[in-house]
């Protein structure tokens, strides 16, 4: 004969079965009650909360997902996952906010992407997925925050469009301008260079010009007869004369008469002379001082050359550039500082992701954006800056990278050019866009994941067994969580329902009446002694008593019914026993023939059985016998 054990052996003469550790049972079949363990299930698990219960055979805990430890107590270490933290996390672990306890997804730190959250957020990116765009006026910004890395010099701010506050400059606005408070008009925002009012020079607007020259910096030689000159404005240039002496550069002696002259007609302020001719003020030319100093030249007799860069034309009188949009400084030697552009770079530049041209203003975007101001991510088929590159992305498998033209293939393709169709059962896996291998969901297993995992496993990879109790259908193939079969509930299915509670999960209430204990499974009433009913609410009819009320009370005497529960007969005052056909004996009367005769009454005591009233002697009445019939 085979032994039927379930496994266990048995005595080769009786067929004894011979249960291991942590069974028990005719067959076997019985593992140890939750929580205990040992060969007769006499020692109790000394587990966590976070614990499924102790190895019925060591007694070695067994702990949840999330947890470790002896006593199943202590949280997973970071990077691992699953019941008693057995997995290793396939996570950048420094990228990663946590990996998921149950089923070991990484989920990425801001600034970060990517099934394992190693793929860093492409520049003019940030945040969470990387799907926001950074805002800074030509500048990155932090992948995490979205706020700019580093406004360049000159501004501030959380977008960087923000200008230095007045007398600061540089990067971040830190620096304090170290300009002459009488000497200066303002402070370069970028570089901290003090711009001089008229009349002063020097790194701080520090120096006064001297006698022989004026205007800003003092680049300016004064035109005036220094032997005739009071004074040379050191602002405007302008001459202040001797007496006796007159014309715009005091060149003309009044005392020899060059002062005196009529009839010339010149023009733009010219002096007629005594000869007749005109003497041009400085910028003019001709006999009638008519004509423009003509280009590259200044200043008295046109006799000066301008020393103006970058295109820039000069005063005819006074030297003075005029520079081009785009350019700054008294030769026009400077661009405009990054963030400005246009006439003087006195207008603040307004792309927000691209840098802009010093001249007009107009943007060259960032790779990725395009627009007036570089604001708009680049169409579906163009990358790059300005979005002026054609993406190779067939928009049926992939989407074009803006910023790079590299193609994030579609969910089913994989490659460089995304042409390649992968095999993964997209309802069960991922698959790798490079090169096409399945990167399996929980609960699946195989080369393209088509194959559910074993019965009795379940997690990614099919690494963790599932630890449900005989009363369990099985494990979910992706949590682990255990499907009870009707009647049980608890992690691993192993706590019976307790009464007044029925189905999966005990998460129904019994509706029974009058003590009726409900069927675990199934809800249905199963009714005591004296009730029926689906849900034990009506007794026994007249005449009936026990369960399902199928017995018929055995009353032969005068009691008519019995106890619905007992089938004892119910006798009626004045009668007792078995079957209510004994009636009270002398003395005593009232239901069940407990209560005695009143000790007034004559004739020994004896009353009425039913209603306790005196039994009178012949010609008597009343309650006492005292009244005359």
């Amino acid at each position: 004969n085979q032994c039927n054990c379930n496994g266990h052996s048995c005595d080769p003469k009786t067929g004894q079965c011979s249960c291991s550790s942590g069974t028990s049972g005719t067959h076997c079949e019985n593992g140890c009650p939750p929580n205990y363990w040992g060969t007769t299930c006499q020692s109790i698990c000394n587990c966590g909360v976070h614990a499924l219960g102790c190895d019925v055979n060591t007694g070695v805990c067994l702990c949840g997902v999330g947890y470790t430890g002896p006593t199943c107590d202590m949280a997973c270490p970071v990077g691992t996952f699953g019941n008693d933290c057995a997995n290793q996390c396939q996570c950048s672990v420094e990228n990663i906010q946590k990996c998921d306890a149950t089923t070991g997804q990484c989920l990425c730190k801001p600034g970060y992407t990517g099934l394992q959250c190693h793929t860093t957020c492409s520049p003019g990116t940030f945040g969470a997925g990387c799907s926001s765009t950074c805002s800074c006026q030509g500048s990155s910004c932090d992948p995490i925050t979205g706020s700019c890395n580093s406004c360049p010099p000159g501004f501030i701010g959380l977008q960087c469009l923000d200008s230095c506050p007045d007398d600061y400059y540089g990067n971040g606005c830190q620096q304090q301008c170290v300009c002459n408070s009488i000497g200066y008009t303002s402070c370069d925002s970028v570089s901290g260079f003090c711009n001089c009012k008229p009349g002063y020079s020097g790194n701080s607007c520090q120096i006064t010009c001297d006698s022989q020259h004026w205007g800003q910096d003092c680049a300016y030689l004064c035109m005036c007869e220094a032997a005739h000159t009071e004074r040379c404005d050191t602002s405007t240039g302008s001459c202040t004369c001797k007496n006796g002496y007159s014309g715009n550069y005091c060149e003309l002696n009044c005392a020899s008469g060059e002062c005196l002259g009529t009839g010339c007609n010149c023009l733009n302020q010219g002096v007629c002379l005594s000869d007749q001719s005109c003497d041009c003020p400085a910028g003019y030319t001709g006999t009638k001082c008519a004509d423009t100093c003509p280009s590259g030249f200044y200043g008295k007799n046109c006799a000066f050359n301008c020393n103006c860069l970058n295109g820039g034309s000069c005063d005819p009188a006074t030297g003075v550039c005029i520079c081009q949009p785009g350019f700054q400084g008294t030769s026009c030697q400077l661009q405009c500082s990054t963030g400005f552009y246009g006439d003087n770079c006195q207008q603040i530049c307004q792309c927000v992701s691209g840098t802009c041209s010093p001249i007009d203003g107009s943007c060259s975007c960032n790779a990725g954006f395009t627009g007036p101001i570089c604001t708009q991510i680049c169409p579906s088929d163009k990358y790059g800056e300005n979005c002026l590159f054609t993406c190779n992305c067939d928009s049926q498998h992939g989407i074009c990278d803006a910023v790079t033209g590299d193609c994030n293939c579609l969910p089913g393709k994989y490659g460089v050019d995304c042409k390649y169709s992968c095999q993964c059962d997209p309802s069960k896996s991922t698959c790798n866009p490079y090169d096409g291998t399945c990167v399996c969901n929980a609960g699946y297993t195989g080369t393209t994941c088509t194959q559910a995992c074993p019965t009795g496993y379940w997690g990614l990879n099919c690494l963790n067994q599932c630890l449900c109790s005989q009363f369990s259908s099985g494990c979910d193939v992706a949590t682990g969580a255990c499907t009870c079969i009707m009647g049980y509930t608890g992690q691993l299915c192993d706590q019976a329902c307790t009464p007044g509670t029925y189905g999966q999960d005990c998460k129904y209430s019994c509706n029974c009446m009058n003590g009726a204990d409900c069927d675990p499974t199934t809800g249905s009433c199963v009714c005591g002694p004296g009730y029926i009913g689906t849900t034990c609410s009506q007794p026994c009819s007249t005449g009936h008593f026990g369960y399902g009320c199928t017995q018929i009370c055995q009353c032969s005497g005068v009691g008519v019914n019995c106890d619905v529960v007992t089938g004892k007969c119910l006798c009626p005052a004045g009668w007792t026993g078995s079957d209510c056909n004994t009636a009270c004996g002398t003395g005593f009367w009232g239901v069940g023939c407990i209560a005695q005769c009143p000790t007034y009454c004559p004739l020994f005591g004896q009353c009425d059985i039913v209603n306790g009233m005196c039994i009178c002697p012949t010609g008597l009445s009343g309650q006492y016998c005292n009244q005359s019939m």
